[in-house]
């Protein structure tokens, strides 16, 4: 059978010529015209980091990560920075360069984890209920930050989970405010197809956070495969460490997404009238974890051509795009979705938790050779475990996770005998125990904890210095701190001290700083 010239030109990849015309007037318009919202400046400056030709150094990209810099140094960031535009932030930071951004992507992380419910979603300040569309921009936020060695805790993500089970209706679709007890849950209000594809992509997510999104690791039946039943010859996929929890239940969430494809299948349309764009970015992230599941990837999936011929009908004349969100949001939408922009990020290699061209590591249990590169496994510890392993000096473990801060995850609050221990710690310990002391302390954010980390600028070690540098720029939230550079003076290191306790009496006038 020979395709019809209407046939041929519905046949579109990110590639095409006539997508490429469309995403580029689409970067014209955003150049042109910005948002004023973070979230809505991170979105845009993705559009041009994702595009098929990405510019990393346009203005707008320039914008979106002063923009992030400066709201984190909000004194009160859950009220400054709103719910979509910490996990965007998040999002673009992590393609930005999650390397070199790695303290300020701490912040935002930790600022997610703080907003979490207690039953497990996201959702607005003051409502007790989750909120679909907002948990799956935490979802994708974890996966990103997760990817480039951030740490990302494994009961988070099992009680987002959680949440997208039990907030699922009978018909097997979800609402935008997700009702989560058992009597209020057969009545989900506001189904859309867009809130269906927000969980169902966030579903996705939290399967292949813990290892199940590859092909083979799933039965016919929907449960779990064992590792040693994948598919022979099943090339492995490069991808960072996998998360384990006990309470994280697969089979039930494999259940819900199985019923949420079947409602989806059923009630399949592009145009949902207000927020469409919103909506196809969305799917596309969907559609994109539902083909690593499946293990099949269609070069023209016929959602995506039907998308395009949505996006080609509503393209404005200068370039941009309206439906809801507000032009710049909605034109970034539309450009992710064109140039598959979650496609493109699961193809990509591992980034940050590679070691590179730092060499081998110290042999480890915790390390594994996988096609060609070391990879460090993630090691979860109870924080009264770590504290325990320090104040008993095991050389071999804090050299091990004082190397490669990326594999350790800590859970358990630092409460104050905590902080007492790591403040001796800081004081008294093995040169290696006072460098996790130090990095702990500065993880958790409170300005409490800042005259122990000036008095760790004085330690001998230069690397616990360094720590104590780093961790006071994160706790402080001033990126570029007041300097110090390794190989530095005994004047360097004092003016520095001098600096940090300056600032610290600036905002606690009645606060005691010691180095002695």
């Amino acid at each position: 059978m020979i395709a019809s010239p209407a046939d041929q030109a519905a046949a579109v990849t990110p590639q095409s010529p006539e997508v490429r015309a469309l995403v580029k007037r689409g970067l014209d318009a955003l150049t042109a015209k910005g948002d004023v919202r973070l979230g809505g400046k991170c979105v845009v400056a993705l559009a041009f980091l994702k595009d098929l030709e990405p510019q990393p150094s346009h203005p707008r990209v320039a914008e979106a990560l002063e923009a992030c810099v400066e709201a984190s140094r909000s004194s009160n960031p859950l009220g400054a920075i709103d719910m979509y535009s910490n996990g965007l932030a998040i999002i673009f930071l992590c393609e930005l360069g999650a390397k070199k951004h790695q303290t300020l992507i701490q912040f935002y992380q930790n600022l997610m984890k703080r907003r979490q419910k207690q039953h497990g979603g996201w959702g607005y300040e003051g409502k007790k209920t989750g909120d679909t569309s907002q948990t799956q921009y935490a979802a994708f936020s974890l996966w990103e930050a997760h990817q480039n060695g951030v740490s990302v805790p494994a009961e988070t993500v099992a009680g987002m989970a959680d949440w997208i089970v039990h907030t699922q209706d009978p018909s097997g679709a979800w609402g935008y405010q997700g009702k989560f007890s058992k009597e209020e849950r057969a009545e989900q209000e506001e189904i859309t197809q867009s809130m269906v594809a927000a969980a169902m992509g966030s579903g996705l997510i939290a399967l292949d956070l813990f290892g199940l999104l590859e092909p083979g690791t799933v039965k016919t039946d929907g449960r779990p495969r064992s590792s040693a039943l994948k598919i022979a010859g099943q090339r492995e996929r490069k991808r960072a460490p996998t998360l384990r929890s006990a309470s994280f239940n697969s089979t039930e969430l494999l259940a819900a997404l199985k019923d949420g494809d079947t409602w989806f299948d059923k009630n399949y349309k592009i145009d949902i009238g207000t927020y469409t764009a919103y909506y196809l970015y969305s799917m596309e992230r969907y559609k994109s974890f539902q083909e690593r599941l499946r293990g099949t990837r269609e070069k023209e999936p016929s959602w995506y051509v039907d998308g395009y011929k949505w996006f080609k009908k509503k393209q404005r004349e200068d370039g941009s795009w309206q439906a809801g969100c507000g032009t710049a949001p909605d034109t970034a939408f539309a450009i992710l979705f064109l140039v598959r922009s979650t496609q493109q990020i699961l193809n990509k290699p591992v980034g940050d938790l590679r070691i590179g061209r730092r060499g081998f590591p110290k042999p480890s249990v915790n390390a594994e050779f996988v096609r060609g590169q070391f990879v460090i496994k993630q090691t979860e510890a109870a924080l009264g475990d770590l504290l325990d392993s320090l104040d008993g000096d095991t050389s071999a473990k804090i050299d091990e996770m004082v190397n490669n801060p990326n594999a350790l995850v800590i859970t358990g609050e630092v409460d104050e005998a905590a902080a007492a221990r790591l403040q001796q710690l800081v004081r008294s310990g093995s040169p290696g125990a006072r460098r996790l002391a130090v990095r702990t302390l500065g993880r958790t954010g409170d300005l409490d904890h800042v005259p122990t980390l000036i008095f760790a600028l004085t330690d001998p070690d230069e690397q616990v210095t360094l720590e104590a540098r780093d961790a006071l720029r994160f706790v402080s939230r001033r990126f570029e701190g007041f300097g110090l550079k390794p190989g530095f003076d005994r004047e360097q290191r004092y003016t520095v001290i001098e600096r940090w306790t300056r600032w610290y009496l600036s905002i606690r006038p009645d606060a005691t700083v010691s180095i002695k």
